[in-house]
């Protein structure tokens, strides 16, 4: 059976950290935008942080004016968020074909200290794959049956 191959990539860091690029869609504000996300096998939801969703042209009292709120509970204490549905695409290292995942997302509420955070990819997504993370040989992929 083939597998789908997806390629992340590490940054510089200390340690080095994991990041995948995909493509994130919110059908209902009508927005789109290609996002690299930190790989994050620690949280539960993939979110979008402020600095993302700002730059995606998410206006956070325009679009989301009236929406309930949730909260999460993380290293830092507790943070608000908008939940969407969202379409995440992930290009296959064939660099040909598209993964596709449909699923709610979390858009973090701005505040001081999440202002310049990097959006998460949440166990939600990874969860549909098999995760290779080697950060001394510079492999990270994401493999997962056709």
């Amino acid at each position: 059976m083939p597998l789908v191959r997806i390629r992340g990539q590490f940054r510089t860091g200390s340690p080095p950290y994991p990041t995948l690029t995909g493509v994130v869609l919110i059908p209902r504000l009508g927005k789109v935008r290609l996002t690299e996300f930190l790989v994050d096998t620690g949280a539960d939801s993939t979110t979008l942080h402020p600095l993302d969703a700002r730059q995606m042209g998410i206006r956070f009292h325009q679009h989301f004016a009236g929406v309930p709120m949730g909260a999460t509970w993380g290293i830092g204490g507790s943070s608000g968020y908008w939940e969407e549905t969202a379409e995440v695409q992930f290009l296959h290292d064939d660099l040909t074909n598209w993964d596709t995942l449909t699923l709610p997302i979390h858009i973090a509420q701005p505040t001081r200290d999440n202002s310049t955070f990097p959006s998460l990819l949440g166990r939600d997504v990874l969860q549909w794959y098999r995760v290779i993370c080697d950060s001394r040989s510079g492999l990270l992929q994401l493999e997962r049956a056709r």
